[in-house]
């Protein structure tokens, strides 16, 4: 766990946009220490820069709060969770997605992804801070309201920290949620008796082509047996583009899929993605 204290140093460094003047200690032991903190991703670069001199791949965790001024009641605190996942040789945004939706499915938090904040303001990241990465980054809606966002660092402020590699972070209000009961509609049914079928593809697209846009080609197939699609793999190619992993899983509850099918909700799938102007990788 970071210090709940932070330097002005750092903020302006990581190129934040409250430098929480108003809540600045005045009997600090040490300039690097001498206000509260308004956000734990700051620490989190610093400690990211640190740790990426000594491991090739890592990840960890902080839950704590972070302090904004406030007219009325002086500071307003915010309780927080961050997660952070480094490595120098692969790309991390996948995994951050993958692993923030484990969570809230497991906790049974209603969520919604969206990479559009309209005129809300997401209490964990600045609208317009240039730390995000332009093209991996998504915000989250828990319970109907924008408290957390996934998204990879930009490389010009992993340049900053000199930070060497690929670093992407999960970034939730728990706030927002904690003390609200969730609503939860359990429902039972039996595992199916029939093998699914898992089909991967990898797809060519722009840089700044979002997955969310990918994924809802393949959602917007009319197919029962269609029953998830996810991103599994994204990585950049040579010629400038990037190239991305689609898995979706096929499943019949009341009998087994027969090759055929199979095979048609492949080539549907295909289609459907190439006429999207997403053709698959060549070689």
């Amino acid at each position: 766990m970071t210090h709940p204290l932070v330097g002005k140093k750092l903020l302006e460094k990581a190129e934040w946009e409250s430098l929480n003047d108003e809540l600045k200690l005045v009997n600090a032991l040490s300039v690097e220490a001498d206000r509260m903190r308004p956000s734990l991703i700051p620490s989190a670069l610093q400690a990211s820069h640190l740790n990426s001199k000594n491991f090739d791949s890592f990840r960890f965790f902080e839950i704590g709060r972070s302090y904004l001024a406030d007219k009325e009641d002086f500071s307003k605190e915010n309780h927080h969770l961050l997660v952070a996942f480094y490595s120098k040789k692969e790309n991390q945004f996948v995994q951050a997605i993958e692993t923030v939706e484990s969570l809230l499915d497991y906790i049974k938090l209603p969520y919604q992804f969206t990479d559009q904040t309209g005129k809300f303001q997401n209490p964990v990241l600045p609208k317009d801070w240039s730390g995000v990465h332009p093209h991996e980054a998504l915000h989250i809606r828990l319970m109907g309201k924008l408290d957390g966002a996934v998204f990879s660092l930009h490389p010009l402020m992993m340049r900053k920290f000199k930070i060497k590699g690929n670093l992407s972070f999960i970034c939730l209000n728990l706030g927002g949620f904690e003390n609200r009961p969730i609503k939860v509609k359990s429902t039972y049914k039996a595992l199916s008796r029939f093998p699914g079928s898992i089909f991967d593809c990898a797809i060519e697209a722009d840089m700044d082509t979002k997955v969310e846009d990918v994924l809802n080609v393949v959602r917007k197939i009319k197919q029962k047996e269609i029953k998830s699609v996810k991103i599994s793999d994204v990585f950049r190619l040579e010629n400038g583009k990037k190239s991305i992993t689609v898995r979706t899983t096929l499943l019949d509850e009341m009998k087994t899929l027969e090759n055929e099918l199979i095979k048609s909700c492949e080539e549907k799938i295909v289609d459907s993605l190439n006429k999207a102007g997403f053709p698959l990788k060549q070689g």
